[in-house]
């Protein structure tokens, strides 16, 4: 490792300052904490253990028990089957650390009388490690990909992975349990068998490279070695395209260079030393290998030729339309090609060549070298849709395409307004048939909508990422409000197609569309026909998947969906994060007059004032003066004292006192409101508690009675307008005391069973919908709430880390 913590290969540890946080830490985390199954699987040397490292440290914050199972250290040729799975428990009794007491031959030896290796292993799940783990546990199993390796197939353990998930509702002791698989694999390589198969149902965890709005930390580490180091990254990141082994090699070598390196000489001083250090006599100096192992498994494979012709493909015509196909996946596993969402050629995914560097190393001479001739390498021909209707509607998609990246805003919105709205004239008369053609064979208002949906996803997306077109978005949408103001009775194709235009403006797709692409003006005016509260949607993905979604929502819509929502989250968490570390240097210039100073804190990215979201933060990250404890740490310490509960009443009062712990010692508290908080906020909160489940008071404390309970307290913290007198309760809370309050006591609860966080989010969906209609009016009341739900959700249960934001409760 260098000095200045650039790591070339291999795992980095969880305190290296060049670790880059990516979404996909943020997923991983979140879903591994709420008890999903996920799985990892990309090329060699993305991240993964890195990833699997951070997101284990993560867990343990938590209080979640973690083991990890490599694979590799268990799966040779020799071995057998039942071996195999008596290795896995092995690893596991070494993980938790319960070998005394526990004899693992012996246990294994009586249970295989009676049960297959692999029912075994689920006994010893559920019998044995389970009962002897406090919490949730996640287990990380590595190099998944090993299995290929073996000689005795391994499809019962992935049924294994399946029931512990299926048999949840018979036995709720496996909600405890959760798994994460990681290595270089594709999911059908794995498993054929669908009665076995836990990937129908699992959540993949995408590894992408570093974007440079993520790589703060490796900027950081080129300051004192460049005049201007978002300059020189920028030129790294354009060789690697974010590839972690190859953006870390390139920063250690910049750092290592002895002089620093000029403003105004980053692009060619990176390319010396990616022509100097990798490209020239590149099979010499791949230490430690990275090119080789990609070169090897391309041309050791049964599928080389196709693998080859792909290959070449892609590299002279610079992408190829992604179809999933085996081999495709295949190329992307290699590290060689990558999916983008649009390409420049066609009006859908694509792949490319994954870098610059792979670019230029794997060329058409070395391709010539495996007896490629490129002469002969045609441009793959377009997917072949089924039926007209689907190849009039490719024709239209890739004609968008085209345009959005050739005319400017204003002519892709007269196009919009000349196919859509005018319907005659279009400049093409291709385009103009296909859409006429399409209209005619529309078999219903679902199928319309979809596709005029994707029509404007291909546009705004691609204005999305020109921050000077953004704007522009809010314009094309307009045209359909516009339109949709008329009365289109007649039964001709202009009548039909206003019509179809019309229903469109009133589904969840438009709605998504006008929430997730248009913000609000600058100067506070609303969309056209927006609610307040629906100009604020896209600010919150909490509550994306209940809001924006319905049970009829075509795939495509439900994959843009939770892209916008993992785009959106890991947009506030970046962000929070940063203002967080600004905040920090702020108390450390001015530790005693830091309310006076918060205007020259950066731009926040809420709603809240700077005072407010000071409040929110030292609410979430501060420690107790006292005890020097969080409220992730409060929650942490109740969790492990569980065990020690031999009576349920016990812990509803230990839960009780750690729901209220030090709240009329809150800032953030008016002294007026200090008496609402003790004689009805507490006193409700505690005859609450002393009634739930009271037939049980003299039992034992059990991981499904805490489940229980902390549902039955967001009944009464949180309820819906579909309960009058319970929402009732919600409103009146928030409006004669802090909203603060509120949220801090639920984030408590999730914090103790994070089963409730999807319930939560459920909850504020209907919420927001309510309070979505203009005949409420102002909701302005309520966004304060949702402002701090967002700084709650983000400290508490996201994978960016604000430990290091020193304030005091």
């Amino acid at each position: 490792m260098s000095v200045c913590g650039y790591r070339v290969g291999g795992a980095l540890p969880t305190n290296a300052q060049t670790y880059v946080t990516r979404r996909a830490d943020s997923l991983l985390f979140e879903q591994a904490l709420t008890g999903q199954f996920c799985y990892v699987l990309s090329s060699r040397q993305m991240g993964k253990s890195s990833l699997q490292v951070r997101t284990i440290q993560k867990l343990r914050e938590h209080g979640v028990a973690c083991g990890v199972v490599d694979l590799l250290q268990i799966c040779s040729q020799e071995i057998q089957q039942e071996q195999w799975y008596a290795a896995i428990a092995h690893h596991l009794t070494r993980n938790f650390e319960f070998r005394r007491g526990f004899k693992l031959a012996q246990y294994w030896q009586t249970a295989r009388q009676r049960f297959t290796p692999d029912k075994v292993l689920f006994h010893f799940l559920l019998h044995v490690l389970l009962p002897r783990v406090q919490g949730n546990v996640v287990l990380f199993v590595d190099e998944i990909d090993s299995v290929l390796g073996l000689n005795f197939g391994v499809e019962d353990f992935f049924g294994l992975i399946r029931a512990c998930y299926k048999l949840r509702a018979q036995n709720p002791v496996l909600e405890r349990l959760s798994w994460v698989l990681l290595g270089v694999a594709q999911p059908e390589n794995l498993t054929t068998q669908q009665h076995l198969n836990p990937f129908q149902f699992g959540q993949p965890i995408q590894l992408t490279g570093f974007r440079l709005d993520e790589c703060d930390v490796l900027r950081e580490g080129l300051r004192g070695r460049a005049d201007r180091p978002k300059q020189v990254l920028e030129a790294i990141l354009s060789w690697t395209g974010g590839q972690p082994f190859l953006t870390q090699k390139l920063c250690d070598l910049v750092v290592k260079r002895p002089q620093p390196v000029a403003a105004g000489q980053e692009k060619a001083m990176v390319q010396a030393l990616v022509e100097r250090h990798i490209l020239t006599n590149w099979e010499n100096q791949d230490t430690p290998e990275h090119l080789s192992p990609m070169r090897d498994r391309l041309l050791m494979s049964r599928q080389r030729s196709q693998l080859l012709q792909l290959y070449s493909q892609m590299w002279r015509y610079r992408e190829i339309p992604a179809d999933q196909s085996a081999q495709q996946q295949e190329l992307c596993l290699s590290g060689l090609a990558q999916q983008q969402r649009l390409g420049d050629r066609y009006g859908g995914p694509v792949l490319q060549v994954s870098n610059q560097i792979y670019r230029q190393v794997f060329n058409g001479a070395w391709l010539r070298t495996q007896g490629v001739d490129l002469a002969q390498v045609r441009p793959p021909c377009p997917p072949v849709a089924s039926d007209t209707l689907e190849q009039d509607a490719q024709l239209l998609y890739d004609h968008l395409v085209n345009c959005v990246r050739q005319d400017p805003p204003y002519e892709i919105i007269e196009r919009f307004r000349s196919l859509f709205i005018n319907c005659v004239g279009y400049r093409d008369r291709t385009i103009e048939l296909a859409l006429r053609r399409i209209v005619k064979a529309c078999p219903s208002q679902e199928t319309f909508n979809t596709i005029l949906n994707r029509c404007c996803y291909i546009v705004v997306n691609y204005w999305r990422r020109q921050p000077t077109n953004r704007r522009m978005s809010r314009d094309l949408l307009d045209l359909f409000d516009y339109q949709s103001q008329w009365d289109w009775s007649g039964i001709d194709f202009n009548s039909r197609i206003h019509r179809l235009v019309q229903q469109f403006t009133r589904s969840q797709e438009y709605l998504a569309l006008q929430n997730l692409f248009v913000e609000p003006e600058p100067d506070g005016s609303d969309r056209p026909h927006a609610t307040p509260m629906a100009n604020h949607a896209y600010r919150y993905p909490f509550l994306y998947s209940n809001y924006f979604l319905h049970a009829n929502s075509p795939k495509e819509h439900v994959d843009e969906i939770e892209r916008q929502q993992t785009e959106r989250k890991w947009q506030m968490q970046r962000d929070l994060r940063r203002y967080a570390q600004a905040l920090s240097r702020q108390q450390q210039r001015n530790p005693d007059n830091l309310l006076k100073h918060l205007d020259q804190i950066e731009v926040n990215p809420t709603l809240l004032t700077n005072e407010e979201l000071y409040w929110v933060l030292k609410c979430f990250v501060g420690k107790d003066p006292e005890q020097n404890y969080t409220t992730k740490d409060l929650a942490r310490r109740l969790i492990w004292r569980t065990a020690k509960f031999k009576q349920y009443r016990d812990f509803k009062r230990s839960l009780y006192d750690y729901l209220t712990a030090s709240v009329e010692a809150r800032d953030y508290l008016l002294p007026q409101q200090l008496p609402y908080v003790r004689e009805k906020f507490q006193q409700r909160l505690l005859h609450y508690l002393e009634t739930i489940y009271a037939d049980h008071d003299g039992t034992a404390l059990n991981d499904t009675l805490l489940k229980q309970t902390c549902l039955k307290l967001l009944n009464f913290l949180v309820e819906t307008p579909d309960d009058p007198q319970g929402h009732f309760q919600f409103v009146d809370l928030i409006s004669n005391c802090n909203p603060l309050l509120l949220t801090e006591t639920v984030m408590k609860v999730m914090l103790l069973s994070s089963h409730t966080k999807p319930v939560f989010e459920q909850r504020l969906a209907k919420v927001f919908q309510h309070y979505d209609s203009p005949i409420l009016g102002s909701s302005d009341w309520l966004l304060p709430f949702f402002e701090n739900v967002s700084v709650g959700l983000t400290v508490n249960f996201s994978g960016m880390d604000f430990s290091d934001l020193n304030l005091r409760l």
